[in-house]
């Protein structure tokens, strides 16, 4: 993962958490080894950071619901299709994006690109 990927208010798991334990969104990027702060306090390196996987429970936390369709959700205006493993926001029958999303703060980030605001949990 590299820094420019990421955004204050990602969420984002440090690789060495047990399984039960919450991912963290992040608070600040900063210093030579890119330390990471997050909302429970604690600091990381970068090296220590990766990817969530973008998951239907995922999409629901941000306050997306389950269509009909077996893989589609809306929050009543932008539709997520998800299309080869990928998760892709459509507006109609349009994909508004040119790579999907596989990971939470790739998501995250997408989505303020296309509002200004940020995607949080519910």
């Amino acid at each position: 993962m590299e820094a420019r990927e990421l955004r204050i208010g990602n969420y984002v798991k440090v690789n060495c958490l047990s399984s039960n334990e919450e991912p963290g969104a992040i608070r600040k990027v900063a210093g030579v080894g890119l330390d990471i702060d997050f909302d429970n306090g604690t600091t990381r390196e970068l090296i220590a950071v990766e990817g969530i996987e973008l998951s239907e429970e995922w999409l629901v936390r941000f306050g997306f619901v389950k269509c009909e369709s077996l893989e589609k959700y809306s929050d009543g205006f932008y539709e997520i299709i998800k299309d080869g493993g990928v998760y892709w926001v459509c507006m109609g029958p349009f994909k508004v994006q040119r790579k999907g999303a596989n990971y939470v703060h790739e998501f995250q980030n997408l989505l303020h690109s296309l509002t200004g605001k940020e995607l949080t949990k519910e």
